[in-house]
């Protein structure tokens, strides 16, 4: 733009000073149009200068604009990233405990099953175990009712009671299947109240009318011992050799050698 201007001032000046040669810069009014036109040039120079200038920084100015809408739209991307990022981590969390939650409900769920299943299982015991003593009860006759009731007052060592009681039992039910069991326990009940010529008389009916009863030991063990307490020595240390020959594996046997052994000096 400079170029052309200066081309334009030159034109402007050959078409006012045509043909004129060298002897026109001698003219003084020929001076001042040079001088104008110099100004004139140097104004227009000036005013190109400026106008360069002023597009420089409206160039600059875009540029700048450019970039701070570059950065400012990088920003935005880079904010925009950032809070993706920070949605996808709450996602990610989200999701793991919605998955652990799923987890423990699983876990609560079979636990529960299990719980449930157990306690059914131990009502279904207990009914079964109801509805068999109901049978039981139900099925409870006089004699084992009184079998019963003898019984627990020889447990509790009540032997006098317990004594009568059987008494009565074997009198009253001689046939019972229980027989045997009551003979033996009145025997030890006679025992215990120091009865022994009883005791010995009642193990020994035991052993005649019942030779198989599973009492059979027990009795022969307490007629020997009955015997020593009357000091019928050598009749004691027969019956414990008869109890060890008669019933070899009986748990009493250690108990009858025992006997013999103290018995020895006897």
């Amino acid at each position: 733009m400079y170029k052309k201007i200066l081309f334009s001032m030159y034109v402007f000046a050959i078409t006012i000073f045509p043909q004129q040669g060298h002897a026109l810069f001698d003219d003084k009014e020929a001076r001042k149009k040079i001088f104008a036109v110099e100004a004139q040039m140097i104004e227009s120079d000036e005013a190109a200068q400026a106008e360069i200038s002023q597009l420089k920084q409206q160039i600059l100015d875009l540029q700048n604009e450019a970039k701070n809408q570059g950065l400012t739209q990088l920003n935005e991307i880079q904010a925009l990233t950032n809070e993706l990022a920070q949605l996808k981590g709450d996602l990610e969390l989200a999701t793991h405990q919605v998955e652990a939650l799923q987890q423990r409900e699983k876990e609560l769920y079979v636990d529960t099953d299990e719980r449930i299943r157990k306690l059914e299982e131990v009502i279904l015991v207990q009914q079964q175990a109801q509805e068999a003593a109901a049978i039981e009860a139900a099925a409870i006759t006089p004699e084992m009712a009184h079998f019963t009731e003898a019984d627990s007052l020889l447990q509790t060592e009540q032997y006098v009671e317990a004594f009568k009681s059987f008494d009565s039992f074997v009198n009253t039910y001689p046939q019972s299947e229980m027989a045997d069991q009551a003979m033996y326990r009145l025997g030890y009940s006679q025992f215990s109240i120091k009865n022994y010529q009883l005791a010995i008389g009642t193990q020994e009916k035991l052993l005649k009318l019942y030779p198989d009863s599973p009492k059979a030991a027990e009795a022969m063990m307490n007629i020997g011992d009955s015997q020593i307490q009357l000091g019928r020595v050598k009749g004691a240390k027969a019956t414990f050799r008869n109890l060890i020959k008669q019933h070899p594996d009986s748990e009493l046997v250690p108990t009858a050698k025992s006997r013999l052994k103290a018995l020895a000096a006897f």
